[in-house]
C-alpha cells in the first residue's frame, strides 16, 4: 500500500472515531432495534401497512419486489422482500430464483445450507396441495440470518413466491 493511501486510510479512521461509527446496516440503511421514527427517516419511501408493519416497493436487479419491515417491542425485528411473480413458466420461475440466489451469494458468500425439491410431488393430504417446486437457502452473517425461500406451482397463476427474509442473527446451535 502506498504512503498516500495509508495516510488517507488513517485519516478516515481518525475521522470516524471523532464523529462516531454508525450502526451496521442489515438491509439497505436499516439496523436491528430501530424504532418507527428512525425507520421513517431511513426508509422515507415506506408507508405504514398495518400495526408495526411498513411496506416499500423496491427493484432489485430489475426485479420488482415489496420490502416489508416488521417492528417488534425492541424495534426492527425482520425485513422480508417478496418478489413479484412476473415469470410464468416453471423454467422462468426457477431461473428467477437462481438469479436472486446468485445475487445473495455474490454479496454474502456461499450459503450455509440449501434444500431443494424439483420433483412434482403428489398430494399427500387432501387439505393442502404441495407446490411443484420448493427450495430454501440459508446465509448466516454476523448481522443477520438470511433465508431465501422459493415455493410455487409454477403455472403462472397464483402461489409463486420468492422471498428473502432478513432475521436477527442466531448462533448455529440455535437452529435455522
Amino acid at each position: 500500500m502506498s504512503r498516500q493511501r495509508t495516510a488517507a486510510c488513517a485519516a478516515a479512521f481518525a475521522l470516524a472515531g471523532l464523529i462516531g461509527c454508525a450502526e451496521p446496516t442489515v438491509y439497505q440503511n436499516t439496523s436491528w432495534g430501530m424504532n418507527e421514527k428512525a425507520l421513517r427517516t431511513a426508509r422515507p419511501a415506506s408507508a405504514a401497512a398495518g400495526d408495526k408493519l411498513w411496506l416499500e416497493h423496491v427493484t432489485i436487479n430489475a426485479l420488482n419486489a415489496a420490502a416489508t419491515y416488521r417492528l417488534g417491542p425492541k424495534g426492527l425485528q425482520d425485513v422480508t422482500i417478496a418478489f413479484d411473480p412476473v415469470r410464468v413458466t416453471k423454467d422462468q420461475y426457477i431461473d428467477t430464483y437462481h438469479q436472486v440466489k446468485a445475487l445473495l451469494s455474490d454479496k454474502y458468500g456461499a450459503p450455509e445450507a440449501e434444500a431443494t425439491d424439483l420433483v412434482v410431488r403428489s398430494q399427500k393430504y387432501r387439505i393442502t396441495q404441495a407446490p411443484d417446486y420448493q427450495s430454501q437457502v440459508i446465509f448466516r452473517t454476523p448481522l443477520a440470518l438470511i433465508q431465501l425461500t422459493c415455493a410455487g406451482n409454477c403455472d403462472g397463476t397464483t402461489g409463486n413466491n420468492i422471498l428473502i427474509t432478513y432475521g436477527m442473527p442466531r448462533a448455529p446451535t440455535e437452529g435455522l
